[in-house]
């Protein structure tokens, strides 16, 4: 999380009460996707042909919808059941400890599915910082998209119009946080 983290800070996204301008003028220069990603990561911002889709290689696509769906986990457990006579075995079935893996609804888990993700999309070989993407283009486009801010535009206004209603769901009120 440490490099997602870094070039949050580098973008300027860290700071929340300049969020709103820093999103609105990233919008013309076609550079949002980079700024806005969180939450509802898979269904707005990974899945081909999202709202929202980042520019990333089908195999960091994969290996992040990989993350975030279904992977196998199992576990085993040892010792003996609760309430029974101490030292009566305990019989293990493995298929009751088999839990579907990924994201799931109030799972407590989900945070940490989420910021790995966050890192995957810009420490994968082929995601966001393929041959120094973000340092070379991403940075300095949005510095420049920035720096050129003005009054928002209709087409922008409706952008955002989309964007809020897209993260709505998933941020609830806390959507002026992200700048809308």
């Amino acid at each position: 999380m440490k490099r997602f983290l870094e070039i949050c800070g580098q973008l300027g996204v860290d700071d929340v009460a300049a969020r709103a301008g820093k999103l609105a003028a990233s919008i013309p220069a076609l550079c949002s996707d980079s700024i806005l990603k969180f939450t509802g990561i898979p269904s707005l911002f990974i899945a081909e042909h999202s709202q929202f889709e980042l520019n990333i290689y089908p195999d960091c696509r994969n290996a992040i919808l990989a993350l975030l769906g279904n992977p196998t986990i199992s576990a085993s457990i040892e010792g003996t059941p609760t309430g029974a006579t101490a030292g009566v075995p305990v019989r293990f079935d493995p298929a009751l400890m088999r839990r579907q893996g990924g994201v799931q609804p109030g799972g407590v888990g989900n945070y940490n599915l989420q910021t790995k993700a966050l890192e995957m999309v810009v420490t994968h070989a082929r995601g966001l910082d393929y041959q120094g993407t973000i340092t070379v283009e991403i940075i300095p486009k949005f510095n420049s998209a920035y720096a050129k801010r003005g009054a928002v535009s209709d087409l922008t206004r409706e952008t955002l119009g989309q964007m809020r209603t897209a993260l709505t769901p998933y941020r609830g009120t806390d959507i002026p946080n992200l700048g809308l």
